[in-house]
């Protein structure tokens, strides 16, 4: 966690991950958009204290204690293949490792692959949702909406999957939830505890799950049992 953070960066990129408008936050503070705009550029005019403290009340963010908002669940959403604006938050707002999951509805088809991560870190919950368009990657290669491997934990600092026996650069089987539950988590209606009852739902190995997995991938299930004898013998070896 950034020790002084920059009020107006953190405006920016919880803006951006909140993947709302300048417009609409200066709107509920009452202040012109231009103001804040300009603001944000590092041109006049300079904001009060109170202003800028309304503004960042409004992103869940408290100036004084210079901390996310514990009390709610928030909801970020990302380009996939561009994590530089998770990566900037995660060093701004957590001091503790990150540990995540996937989320699917549990169907091999498109709109059933991984499209919602859940990230906890102390006592910060995130629901993080991918934009579900064609964007190139931070290298500018094109990334594909099929891409299952959009977000893993070896992409960001500290981030571990909330198996501790996956490695962060392997992908690892999402948790399986109703379509409905879906919704909620990507609305933001759901409570900490809900949050919390999903994230520890599931056994970290669920093999309907690891099914589910390999269907979507294209893969025998002797396929599967290969490859997990190939990977114990590789352990002994």
């Amino acid at each position: 966690m950034s020790e002084n953070p920059n009020p107006i960066e953190i405006v920016r990129t919880l803006i951006e991950l909140s993947d709302t408008t300048i417009t609409h936050v200066a709107s509920v503070v009452g202040i012109q958009p231009s103001n804040v705009g300009n603001w944000l550029k590092g041109k006049s005019p300079i904001l009060s204290h109170k202003v800028i403290a309304n503004l960042l009340a409004v992103l869940s963010y408290n100036m004084d204690e210079r901390v996310l908002d514990p009390s709610r669940v928030h909801v970020w959403t990302v380009m996939p293949g561009n994590l530089s604006l998770l990566k900037r938050a995660i060093d701004l707002f957590f001091d503790e490792p990150v540990t995540m999951t996937l989320v699917t509805s549990g169907s091999p088809s498109f709109f059933g692959q991984p499209k919602i991560a859940l990230l906890r870190s102390g006592p910060y919950r995130i629901v993080l949702l991918r934009k579900l368009i064609h964007t190139p990657g931070e290298n500018g290669e094109r990334v594909s909406l099929m891409d299952d491997t959009w977000l893993l934990p070896s992409q960001f600092s500290g981030g571990r999957w909330k198996n501790p026996e996956v490695a962060p650069n392997e992908l690892a089987p999402p948790i399986i939830l109703h379509g409905y539950h879906l919704g909620d988590l990507a609305l933001g209606r759901v409570s900490l505890d809900l949050f919390d009852s999903f994230f520890d739902s599931a056994p970290p190995w669920d093999w309907k799950a690891v099914e589910n997995l390999a269907e979507s991938k294209g893969l025998t299930a002797k396929e599967v049992a290969a490859m997990i004898r190939s990977r114990k013998s590789r352990g002994k070896s």
